[in-house]
């Protein structure tokens, strides 16, 4: 298969929660995987974000609404027998509970994705890419201080080296996701 061409591949619907900290590509493979699965909506906090703040809402206040957008998204494409991917860091246990009653109350599988990159070299190259929103933090700094993914303790987590090229990344979630609904 062509890389660059979307894969035919249609699944049973799933929430996919694709975490890990700022600047370490979720944006990126959640588009990359988005075209390997028909039906899937790949759902962006930071758009919700971005939107709210362009009208004048506080990044402080936004904040909080654009995850609660995220996941009313999330619900209604399920709703609609669509899968969805969910790209936003998890930093809070309430995002991840909510990701992971999203896919309770809809029946469908659930999967965590954390992206891991530990060169910090390379995620300030990440983080000061031109086609961030203005919204995203653009310098480590910017980050937040010792921030860390919240991880599920009763649910697989699929930690994912963002070091390797994005098709070595999603090749191995495609793959892993396949392999899962496949067994199920």
């Amino acid at each position: 298969m062509n890389e660059n061409e979307p894969n035919s591949f249609t699944l049973t619907p799933f929430v996919l929660q694709l975490a890990g900290l700022e600047g370490v590509g979720k944006t990126t493979l959640a588009r990359t995987l988005e075209c390997h699965f028909q039906g899937i909506v790949n759902i962006n906090k930071d758009f919700y974000l971005w939107s709210m703040m362009c009208q004048g809402i506080s990044k402080e206040v936004a904040g909080p609404n654009a995850y609660d957008l995220m996941f009313i998204v999330a619900a209604e494409s399920l709703t609609n027998n669509r899968g969805v991917i969910i790209d936003s860091p998890v930093f809070s246990l309430r995002t991840l509970e909510n990701g992971q009653a999203l896919a309770k109350r809809a029946g469908v599988p659930y999967f965590f994705v954390e992206l891991c990159l530990t060169d910090s070299a390379e995620r300030s190259k990440r983080l000061s890419d031109p086609s961030r929103l203005p919204c995203q933090a653009r310098t480590l700094d910017e980050c937040k201080i010792g921030a860390q993914t919240i991880r599920p303790s009763d649910s697989p987590v699929i930690t994912v080296d963002a070091s390797a090229s994005v098709a070595e990344c999603t090749a191995l979630i495609v793959a892993t996701l396949q392999d899962n609904l496949a067994e199920g």
